[in-house]
């Protein structure tokens, strides 16, 4: 008998290993553990693995020390890790909203989720799963799902609408995402903007934007599954711009630990990118978008359909059923803890992480030789990143409301660039600090994202 078949008691009882499970997962990690300052997730941790991080070097750092049972790091691949503690916070998620439907999702986007390509076909007669087939289940499963009236795949979302930016869904009264979320009670949300918020030119809104969806949709008990965007075949410029807001939608999910899907990853290099000929819109096999043989994957939505389909198999299994074996994230937990001697690691580029000024006490800086009048005697982080080839490096740095976390690229301890944003600078090989320290104080301290990548990040 297939795993979404089974009765609900044998969900039940598939809870009590629960806690074996994450020790089995605690062990495949390893003992070397760092400490790590993050930003928790609007739901609280479960506990395990948990413990109070200590700072060392010239300063006592305070800051969640989770390691990777606690808070895992998200990668390049087409899918995020499903480590203990990701799926222990989302199995707490579930377990606080039971009134939602674990066989129905929202569709959250613009045009390439308004669009008929997207998913209607995973209804059933179109489908072709070719070396696929396990996901038949999965497909069958959520094509059972009532939403209000019709099966997710087939409904028309008040949340997904031609032209949208992410930040759509939230403006009104009522919000268009209520209005949907209260239709069709779904566990879990489909999320992909980005296509029109780049002709916005703010990259710190989008990330401002997503953070804000995600929150909302969890503050409602849905588990987010956040989607990268497709490439622009219609203008170079904006195409460049592509993989940047990607990496702040994997910076999103990873600083709330829920489920990312790399789109863009999919669809590069296929015959047009995968796009019809406006270079906005993705393609689909005239056969079906629902064809995931080699022939039908060089298509744009059968591509996502595919990729959507997998995550929601994957978010099933481990929220629902339960039959998810323990992941380990592919990095390993940043190294440091923040201190000017002792700074977190940049280990691999691109670089995300999660932090907050507001919980440390390093405060060693408080102006820089390339700004001397700019007052920065707020709490600071450091970081080290070491270039084996000249490059260009970006340092983002994304922060909320009253919080002023700025960004300072040091070689030496002598101060190169400074930005309240981005620093961007050409450098040469060799070992780099960057600084993100609190303006004016500790009133501006607080949470802060950050993103770093030597590239564009193609």
């Amino acid at each position: 008998m297939g795993h979404f078949a089974k009765n609900r008691d044998d969900v039940v009882m598939k809870r009590l290993s629960t806690v074996l499970w994450l020790v089995a997962g605690l062990l495949a990690c390893g003992p070397d553990r760092g400490v790590q300052v993050v930003v928790r997730a609007p739901v609280e941790e479960t506990g395990e693995g948990e413990g109070e991080g200590e700072g060392e070097g010239e300063g006592e750092g305070e800051g969640e020390g989770e390691g990777d049972i606690g808070f895992a790091r998200y990668d390049d691949g087409a899918h995020s890790p499903l480590t203990p503690s990701i799926v222990a916070r989302l199995r707490t998620i579930r377990d606080e909203h039971p009134a939602l439907r674990d066989d129905v999702f929202a569709k959250i986007g613009d045009s390439n989720t308004v669009n008929t390509g997207f998913a209607t076909c995973l209804d059933g007669g179109s489908v072709a799963l070719a070396d696929h087939a396990a996901l038949d289940e999965v497909r069958a499963h959520f094509a059972a799902g009532d939403a209000d009236g019709v099966s997710p795949y087939d409904r028309e979302s008040s949340a997904a609408t031609v032209g949208w930016s992410a930040f759509m869904p939230l403006r009104g009264n009522p919000r268009p995402l209520d209005v949907e979320l209260d239709a069709i009670e779904a566990a879990f949300a489909v999320v992909m903007f980005g296509t029109n918020d780049i002709q916005l030119n703010n990259l710190h809104g989008y990330a401002n934007d997503i953070l804000a969806l995600t929150d909302a949709l969890l503050a409602r008990g849905v588990i987010p599954l956040l989607s990268t965007i497709p490439p622009r075949g219609d203008n170079a410029t904006a195409d460049v711009q592509v993989p940047r807001y990607g990496l702040v939608v994997r910076m999103v999910a990873e600083a709330r630990q829920v489920p990312f899907m790399d789109l863009s990853q999919r669809l590069r290099g296929l015959p047009d990118d995968g796009l019809i000929s406006d270079g906005l819109h993705m393609n689909r096999d005239p056969r079906s978008a629902c064809q995931f043989d080699d022939d039908g994957l060089q298509f744009g939505f059968n591509q996502r359909n595919l990729l959507t389909l997998q995550a929601l198999d994957r978010v099933t299994r481990a929220v629902v059923f339960r039959d998810h074996l323990p992941e380990v994230s592919a990095l390993s937990p940043v190294r440091g803890t923040g201190a000017a001697a002792d700074p977190f690691v940049v280990d691999t580029l691109p670089f995300t992480h999660s932090a907050d000024t507001s919980r440390s006490s390093f405060r060693e800086r408080d102006s820089y030789g390339c700004a001397p009048t700019i007052n920065e005697s707020g709490p600071e982080l450091s970081y080290t990143v070491t270039l084996t080839a000249p490059q260009t490096l970006h340092a983002l740095v994304f922060d909320q409301g009253d919080v002023d976390v700025d960004v300072h690229v040091l070689r030496d301890n002598t101060c190169l660039t400074r930005n309240d944003k981005e620093a961007t600078m050409a450098l040469d090989a060799g070992s780099y600090t960057v600084v993100f320290d609190t303006f004016d104080g500790d009133s501006r301290a607080g949470a802060f994202h950050v993103l770093l990548y030597a590239m564009e990040p193609r």
